[in-house]
């Protein structure tokens, strides 16, 4: 299935399964994960806009309304656009 995808999308499907079979990025995959579970994110898809959150698909509204609730950066005083640390309840659905 994956690469079909990436057949379709113009990749190189022998490029792709090289990567697939070596894990080319498993470390980054796993760094992704372990920072995901830091943050209490355990589903996908996540879709996050400031510190609120929707897990799972969602319809268009749900989405534009997560990110209606996020500051605007130009409204976030600067020493906040710094990540904090990770929490299990870091964002508000």
């Amino acid at each position: 299935m994956l690469l079909d995808i990436a057949r379709q999308v113009g990749l190189s499907v022998d490029a792709a399964r090289e990567v697939l079979e070596k894990r080319t990025f498993k470390e980054a995959v796993d760094a992704d994960w372990k920072l995901s579970g830091q943050y209490g994110i355990t589903g996908v898809p996540t879709f996050v806009a400031g510190r609120h959150g929707v897990v799972g698909a969602q319809p268009y509204e749900a989405l534009r309304a997560t990110g209606c609730k996020a500051p605007r950066r130009r409204e976030t005083p600067k020493h906040r656009l710094r990540a904090s640390r990770p929490t299990s309840h870091w964002f508000r659905a």
